[in-house]
This record gives C-alpha cells, structure tokens and sequence, in this order.
C-alpha cells in the first residue's frame, strides 16, 4: 500500500509525466500493479523530453537558417536585376556617347564650312 501511496505523490510532483502516463493506458496500468516502475519510467521519460526539447530546438534554428538563406537568395537576385539593368545602361551610354561624338564632329564641320564661305564671300 505505501507503494501505492508513493506512486500517487510521484504521479503528483511530475504532472505532465502524470498526464503523458494517462494517455498510454496500457502503462498506465501496469504501473498501477506495479508501482516499482515507475521511478524508471519517469526516468526514461525525463530524457525522451531532453531529447524532444533538443530536436525543437534544432528544429527552430534549421528553420531561421533556412530563413536566412531565403533572405540572401532575394538579395542576390536583387543585385543581379540591378547588374543587369547597369549592364544595359552602360551599353546605352556607348551608343548615346557615340552618337553624341558624331554629332558635336559634324557640328565642328558646318561650323568650319560656315566660316570659310564667310571668308571667301
């Protein structure tokens, strides 16, 4: 019976053991019949949360890595978009820059034919 008595107050001091226990009703009621298990199932069951709680956090971090890596991802295809588009520029400047040449060199003739038919009339 001062088993019995023990089992309750174990079951009391780790209600979410307690809790867990209930959900398994086989164990549950194994236990009942032999209160002797249970200091090693609370055990057992101390470390299978230490283990739960650790894959959570594993969890958790992988999660905010792969989070991070989205976040980098969007700002490589940013900057690419951005090269791409100063790429383009810097192809419209030659051309502008090109014909803005030919336009001042043909300016600098008309004007130099301006000034000889001034000289000759």
């Amino acid at each position: 019976m001062a088993n019995r008595k023990q089992m309750k107050r174990r079951l009391r001091e780790n209600p979410q053991f307690h809790k867990w226990l209930k959900g398994k009703p086989e164990l549950y009621n194994q236990i009942k019949r032999d209160p002797a298990g249970l200091e090693g199932m609370i055990v057992s069951w101390k470390r299978e949360q230490t283990k739960l709680a650790q894959l959570q956090k594993i969890g958790q971090g992988y999660r905010q890595v792969v989070s991070q890596i989205q976040e980098l991802n969007t700002l490589v295809e940013r900057v690419d978009s951005l090269m791409s588009n100063i790429k383009i520029m810097n192809e419209r400047w030659s051309e502008y820059k090109n014909q803005y040449i030919a336009t001042e060199k043909a300016a600098e003739v008309s004007t130099k034919e301006r000034k000889r038919k001034t000289r000759v009339n």
